[in-house]
């Protein structure tokens, strides 16, 4: 009978075992459904965030093509403003060069104007010597190159 117990023994271990290998196996697959689950809703949520970001990222994409644009604006106009200012700068200096020149020239006709008024005014002494030299030459001359003849 020994063998009887044994064998049930054995048999009712072997069905505890089988038991408590059916109940791990069941929490088991419980378990990994759950996992499965968790991961589901962690790459549910893993895509909404990479949708969530590819919008961001698009979004941000477009507000620097926005700023960029702006930015070339603002260069465009810097570079317009520039060019006008050199233009006016350059219209000024050649104002300034023509009104140099006009200088120049005014005081060349200055110059050559008191270099005249100079010998005007020593021609003009020259001759004012030889009308006095002539008016003394004449004072005993009727005029005529002769002698004066004075009746006494």
């Amino acid at each position: 009978m020994d063998v009887e117990k044994t064998i049930e023994s054995i048999l009712a271990s072997q069905a505890r075992m089988q038991a408590t290998h059916e109940a791990f196996r069941s929490e088991f697959w419980s378990n990994m459904a759950a996992f499965d689950e968790r991961q589901a809703a962690f790459e549910k949520r893993q895509a909404a965030d990479k949708a969530r970001w590819a919008a961001a990222d698009a979004r941000w994409a477009e507000e620097h093509v926005r700023w960029q644009q702006r930015m070339d604006r603002l260069e465009a106009r810097m570079d317009r403003d520039q060019a006008e200012w050199r233009e006016r700068a350059d219209r000024a200096d050649a104002r300034m060069d023509k009104f140099d020149k006009q200088l120049q020239a005014t005081r060349r006709l200055v110059e050559a104007g008191m270099k005249i008024v100079l010998q005007i005014g020593q021609r003009q002494k020259k001759n004012e010597e030889l009308l006095k030299q002539l008016m003394r030459g004449q004072q005993g001359t009727n005029g005529r190159g002769g002698a004066n003849r004075r009746s006494s």
